[in-house]
């Protein structure tokens, strides 16, 4: 078992190899909001995205509010948190891909949700979450869908 000096700390080796691990995992790109982008949620959108491809395409979180409602997206790519509303309802989106949760409501009204495997990593809504006029509130009921996800509100069928 080795030991290591940083910073005038002694550590073990396990310690360090923590250490070593914790530096090559992705960090998360945080956004504050993306009404500091442009005042079009749109607009901002895309201008976050040619962000985010300038940079790798790296895992990230907005901290605020996001509305691509009405919107031809298919997906929010590496998107793992959501700190407001996640507005979704009649656009393309195919699935949810990384995002584990969204601190407001998640509105995926008249969308092709069919599956729990749309939902990805998701584990919780603080808010509703609305799936009317979507195949999966036509399959499922509330019980079968909060056993996927917590939800910490209504679910709108």
């Amino acid at each position: 078992m080795g030991v290591f000096i940083i910073m005038n700390y002694i550590i073990t080796e396990g310690q360090y190899q923590k250490i070593l691990r914790e530096e090559k995992e992705e960090k998360i790109f945080r956004v504050p909001g993306l009404d500091f982008l442009n005042e079009d949620p749109w607009e901002a959108w895309k201008i976050l995205q040619h962000i985010l491809k300038q940079r790798g395409n790296p895992p990230y979180a907005i901290d605020g509010n996001l509305d691509l409602s009405e919107k031809p997206i298919q997906t929010l790519g590496n998107l793992v948190f959501v700190g407001g509303d996640l507005l979704l309802g009649y656009s393309n989106i195919q699935y949810l891909w990384k995002l584990k949760s969204v601190g407001g409501s998640l509105s995926l009204r008249n969308t092709n949700v069919s599956t729990f495997g749309f939902f990805g990593d998701l584990q919780s809504v603080g808010g509703y979450l609305n799936l009317i006029e979507t195949p999966l509130s036509r399959d499922y009921n509330e019980k079968e869908i909060r056993q996927v996800i917590t939800v910490g509100d209504k679910i709108y069928m």
